[in-house]
């Protein structure tokens, strides 16, 4: 049962504030009595003050309803997308139940095959031509006399010839020019001109490698098809040769290409050509493929895989505006019901599941950006998938599903991941398309989600993130193997695409671990979290306000110690934040900084400074050792929960000693009584379990550290016991049982300040009642069942610190001596 939550608290009161700094219990009684029973469960709680009506609940809840709003609708937005199909998940739908299967062995020819296979050993042929030689030296005839015609003077005036008529002529009348012309031609010719078309052959690509085969008198040789000239292309090297190698560029020579002779010098010999080509084509031989029983016999043909392609491309929604690509049918809507139905439950389970450190406010809210990050990353993923085209047995590793879960369970606790991995893995059949497969990835989700909750919610430095990211890249790995035998699919087949499926999956992981550990500083700063791996690094005492109080308040530093190590070991107990316990304990006195030599654990040889202050002055300034911490937290950007502590371990409680010795100057002077108000702390109480784990550990140890006393006071008590037993001894008494009973009778008195095993666990349970009734913990999120725990545990470990030893050996000779 929960302690009730009231506004109107009380505080438990110390023996000695102004030695401890701290409210702590009552003063002690002269005789230990037996130890006050703990509140029991049935004590009736106080009144809680009513809600402010549907008002409040909009002030406080108004901004994380709406959060969780948007993020239903924006998942209601990707589910009424109306995207098409993936074609492999269309294929493997419409072939789930019509795989066939060989049942008995058997050879299948593939003819199909064979004559691809055959057209292809054809067209490597090479294509036969004859150089027509004879052709080539008339040409060449022609064109000497057609060159010796033009550099003869024209019978026509300069006026009646064209420039280019003009420029020739003036070249060619150099008999050197005129040769290198015609060695040009010679050359080209000779290489082979073939004709402008030739429709048998199919060398238009560029990365056509078809041969051809030139007969001449000097023998066969072959080259590539590609290099042989037609008539423009001859002519074109030509006027480029020969403008080079007379240094005049732009040179225009097609008043020689108008003779007749200027034809084609290659011959295209059709019958050798297809006699090459029927006998590659006879040396072919059919494929044949061998069957088993079992093998799959029906696969997916290139024009099915083309129709799908085609189908999938002639999607008219894919470049369409968002808002008219909604689709609000029937199935769509009920998918969109659902979604709402689950993150409604999730949001239940969230206020009904006790989180520490983080507030209601806190972990609704992040979850509700997380659910929404999720959506998002799983929309971008679907679309980057659908772009590179993967195959279906691929979706299921590609997708970021662990991330959120993994995220929840390092900023909160694993409840509350496992609760978000169970809305993941059904928000993911609704959100993606995957048609009769919704069951294999819901299973598969959840699983690779658990497995990155397990791995990373304890996840504190890099190491851990990465070997979590190795991780679940083996779970989704295990996933996607299992999904496809789900498919039916193969063992070889699934060998075959094995490679790429690992390196989706442990790239996958790999990439969650690195964005879980990138996302978690981002949430801690903008929500006020605080992740194992931030509470490791608060809990070195090398930190530098750690450091600052050990040099300045070495007592408030040793205090703190202490009290570091009775919350840790409590928070242990009830299983609660140790780490966090344990930090904030460490934390919670910062504020003494600002006076230290003001509170008692640094009075070190000094008379007690509040001596000469008023009793008022003397609560103000152990009271403004809250606000210094909380400025030093600010200052140095400590996390909320941290500060939280330091503002409420405290809480309102009494500041009993001053407050007393106010009382007491008083009525010594007749004045009023002074308010109990004006020596409370002013802050809020403990919201939450580590807090008041914190403030019982604060108390109870400044509590029993003085009883521990100065050493006048053990003095004192020496004096009064040797006083007592001193006549006695002078009248002759030598019983020893006899003088023991003096001692005990003379300082029976002071036995309430010795400290004992019986004043530890008394001083630990007043403290305890004290707070108790104050009702400094009816705010906070503990039972009655965790501070009986913590009351045991913060008992032995206080005995354990106090522990008790017999003397050693010969220390008794060497005092005498």
């Amino acid at each position: 049962m929960k302690t009730s939550k009231v506004h109107e608290d009380r505080s438990d009161s110390g023996r000695q504030p102004a030695e401890s700094g701290h409210s702590s219990g009552g003063t002690a009684s002269p005789a230990v009595p037996d130890e006050p029973p703990l509140p029991s469960a049935e004590t009736p709680p106080p009144a809680v003050v009513p809600a402010a009506g549907c008002r409040f609940w909009l002030r406080r809840y108004g901004f994380i309803s709406l959060l969780f709003f948007l993020a239903w609708a924006y998942g209601s937005i990707l589910i009424s997308r109306r995207h098409a199909q993936q074609p492999s998940f269309l294929l493997l739908e419409a072939h789930k139940t019509q795989t066939v299967r060989a049942k008995y062995p058997f050879t299948y020819r593939d003819l199909s095959q064979a004559q691809a296979r055959k057209a292809e050993a054809a067209r490597k042929q090479p294509a036969v031509f004859v150089l027509q030689e004879e052709n080539i030296r008339e040409a060449l005839n022609a064109f000497r006399q057609r060159l010796a015609a033009l550099a003869e003077p024209g019978k026509q005036s300069p006026t009646e010839q064209s420039p280019a008529e003009q420029e020739l002529r003036t070249i060619l009348t150099n008999g050197t020019a005129a040769e290198e012309l015609l060695k040009i031609v010679r050359e080209t010719m000779s290489g082979g001109i073939r004709a402008e078309n030739l429709p048998v052959l199919d060398c238009d690509r560029t990365d056509c490698q078809c041969r051809a085969r030139i007969i001449s008198s000097d023998g066969v040789f072959e080259r590539r098809y590609q290099t042989l000239l037609t008539l423009a292309e001859a002519q074109k090297v030509i006027e480029e040769n020969f403008s080079r190698s007379i240094g005049h560029s732009g040179l225009d020579l097609s008043l020689l290409w108008s003779d007749p002779v200027w034809q084609p010098t290659l011959s295209y010999q059709h019958q050798e050509s297809r006699r090459l080509q029927e006998e590659a084509m006879t040396a072919v031989s059919v494929p044949v493929r061998q069957f088993s029983p079992g093998e799959v016999l029906v696969t997916l043909s290139d024009e099915e895989q083309a129709i799908l392609e085609a189908y999938e491309a002639a999607n008219p929604h894919q470049d369409s505006p968002w808002w008219q690509d909604l689709d609000f049918g029937r199935e769509n809507i009920i998918r969109i019901l659902l979604l709402a139905f689950f993150i409604a439950s999730f949001v239940f389970i969230l206020c009904r599941v006790r989180i520490s450190p983080a507030s209601l406010r806190q972990r609704l809210t992040v979850s509700a950006i997380a659910l929404m990050l999720h959506f998002f990353l799983v929309h971008f993923f679907v679309v980057l998938y659908h772009r590179l085209g993967l195959p279906a047995e691929s979706l299921i590793n590609f997708l970021p599903l662990a991330l959120v879960p993994a995220l929840m369970a390092n900023l909160f606790d694993g409840r509350t991941a496992i609760c978000t991995a169970v809305i993941v893995a059904i928000a993911v059949p609704l959100q993606v398309e995957v048609g009769v497969f919704q069951y294999q990835f819901f299973y598969l989700s959840l699983f690779t989600s658990l497995v990155g909750v397990g791995f990373f919610q304890y996840a504190k430095d890099r190491r851990d993130f990465i070997v979590g990211g190795f991780a679940l890249g083996l779970a989704i790995t295990i996933a996607s193997i299992l999904f496809c035998l789900d498919t039916h699919m193969e063992w070889s087949e699934i060998q075959s695409i094995l490679p790429s499926i690992l390196v989706i999956s442990y790239s996958n992981g790999l990439l969650m671990g690195i964005l879980v550990m990138a996302l978690l500083p981002i949430f801690e700063y903008c929500f006020g979290l605080v992740t194992l791996s931030t509470l490791l690094e608060l809990n070195d005492t090398n930190h530098f306000l750690l450091r600052r109080l050990q040099q300045e308040a070495p007592g408030t530093y040793q205090h703190s110690l202490n009290v570091a190590a009775i919350a840790e070991a409590a928070a242990l107990a009830i299983q609660a934040n140790v780490p966090l316990a344990r930090v904030m304990a460490l934390f919670h006195d910062i504020g003494k900084l600002a006076q230290p030599h003001y509170f008692a654990e640094n009075f070190f040889g000094v008379d007690n400074p509040h001596d000469s202050l008023s009793p008022l002055d003397s609560a103000m300034i152990i009271r403004s050792h809250v606000e210094a911490g909380i400025a030093l937290a600010d200052k140095h950007h400590l996390r909320h929960s941290v500060r939280q502590a330091i503002e409420q371990h405290h809480g309102n409680s009494l500041i009993t000693y001053f407050y007393q010795k106010a009382v007491q100057e008083a009525k010594a002077s007749g004045q009023p009584v002074p308010e109990e108000q004006q020596f409370r702390y002013q802050y809020p109480l403990p919201q939450q379990k580590e807090v008041v784990i914190v403030s019982l550990a604060d108390a109870c140890e400044a509590a029993v550290r003085a009883l521990v006393g100065r050493p006048t006071d053990y003095q004192s008590i020496l004096r009064k016991a040797v006083s007592a037993v001193t006549p006695a001894i002078r009248e002759g008494t030598t019983d020893q049982k006899a003088l023991l009973e003096v001692c005990v009778s003379a300082v029976k008195d002071e036995t309430g300040t010795v400290l004992t095993p019986d004043t530890i666990l008394h001083k630990i349970n007043e403290i305890i009642n004290d707070k108790w009734n104050d009702q400094q913990f009816a705010q906070a999120d503990i039972t009655t069942a965790e501070l009986e725990t913590l009351k045991m545990s913060i008992q032995k470990t206080i005995l354990e610190m106090h522990h008790f030893r017999p003397e050693y050996p010969g220390t008794a000779g060497k005092k005498s001596q």
